[in-house]
């Protein structure tokens, strides 16, 4: 029997996680209104309404969302041409370039996470069919032939997961990855989406330059 003290200190411990809880959510919410306050000032090319992705990316709930915004930035502000795909048995997008030194490609695949994306092993291999599929385009493996996005002058192919921020055995995957498909990799952060968005837009960065920084590992501007 907890007895009327015992029904205090229960209710008192409760109100205590409650309020950490809230403080923490708090702390959370505060660090990203910081964070998209300092891209407005660092923005000065890229239309602010994409600082928004800071938040979208952190909610498990707008996956789809993230999908198609950052693909939109890809091709709107990077330059990119490609398409968003999504859907079953299709990464999220395919984008590539047109009149660069080197024309290559990019199989993205975004993930909208609450606490850091650590890119787990059942995702990574969902990457590495993409990218066999891509290298051998059989219609009788994947009968929606996603790969078509792809014109025949694009040789040189890269693989890509954007997300809020990264945690974890991420690059360990990546290397796995490389390693099974000869393929180089790399993740991106939404900021530094943005960042580099703005460099491209400033004349400061690029595609070809974005190209070199696929080395199975963080990308950063």
């Amino acid at each position: 029997v907890l007895g009327v003290f015992g029904k205090f200190a229960q209710k008192g411990t409760l109100m205590s996680h409650t309020k950490i809880h809230l403080r923490g959510s708090q702390l959370v919410k505060s660090e990203l209104e910081e964070k998209k306050s300092e891209l407005r000032h660092k923005l000065k090319y890229v239309p602010h309404e994409y600082i928004e992705l800071i938040e979208i990316a952190r909610n498990s709930t707008q996956d789809r969302i993230l999908e198609m915004k950052v693909m939109e930035f890809f091709m709107k502000v990077y330059g990119y041409r490609g398409k968003h795909l999504g859907g079953s048995r299709k990464p999220d997008g395919a984008i590539y370039t047109v009149g660069s030194p080197i024309d290559y490609g990019v199989i993205v695949d975004t993930k909208a996470y609450s606490g850091g994306y650590n890119l787990p092993i059942g995702q990574a291999d969902e990457m590495q069919r993409y990218v066999k599929e891509n290298q051998t385009r059989n219609k009788h493996i994947n009968p929606n032939e996603w790969w078509k996005v792809y014109p025949s002058s694009v040789t040189e192919f890269k693989f890509l997961f954007v997300s809020g921020h990264f945690k974890g055995n991420y690059k360990a995957q990546l290397t796995r990855l490389n390693r099974k498909t000869n393929c180089n990799g790399a993740v991106l952060s939404v900021e530094e989406l943005l960042i580099g968005g703005e460099m491209i837009k400033a004349g400061t960065l690029t595609l070809e330059e974005v190209r070199r920084k696929f080395n199975n590992g963080e990308i950063n501007f």
